[in-house]
């Protein structure tokens, strides 16, 4: 006898088609071997890594590395002094000029350049771990101090606390 679906020649006995999966007795439904073709899998697995790769290369590029993200302050805590911005924009201020720049960072060494717009500033190396930045013997930190005078503060509350004692 003969497989009505592909032909293939099989004994009596056999109720399934050895090699198209069709059943070989009468009243039973076929149950053909369905494979996924192996080169669709291998094209959505290329196309996937493709995606991924362009959404890697175009949303991570213009980011601040980490190390570099926040606003900096000198090592009094006094005024944001440096602001690493996406695209690699600088954002400085202090009392005597604000302006803007640009910088370049490799994060697997923590070494970097800054890049100003005062023309009397030339290019300068920095280094940073993420927790402090230094750059021309000067130390930065994340840490913001405002710097108002408490010295009328603190009298006003001794002056208190001495009156109440007295009481």
């Amino acid at each position: 006898m003969y497989c009505k679906q592909c032909g293939k020649e099989y004994q009596g006995k056999e109720k399934l088609c050895k090699k198209c999966g069709i059943a070989l007795t009468p009243g039973r439904s076929p149950n053909p071997k369905k494979g996924v073709n192996k080169w669709v899998i291998i094209a959505v697995v290329a196309i996937a890594a493709a995606l991924v790769a362009v959404f890697l290369v175009i949303g991570l590029r213009d980011m601040v590395p980490s190390a570099l993200a926040g606003v900096w302050y000198d090592e009094q805590g006094v005024g944001p002094l440096f602001e690493f911005k996406p695209e690699h924009v600088l954002e400085y201020s202090s009392p005597a000029f604000n302006g803007a720049g640009s910088y370049e960072f490799d994060a697997s060494t923590g070494e970097g350049m800054l890049y100003t717009d005062i023309d009397s500033f030339e290019a300068a190396e920095f280094t940073c771990d993420g927790k402090t930045l230094e750059w021309g013997g000067l130390i930065f930190t994340h840490a913001y101090t405002d710097q108002v005078d408490l010295t009328e503060t603190i009298k006003d509350m001794m002056d208190e606390l001495t009156k109440t004692q007295d009481d």
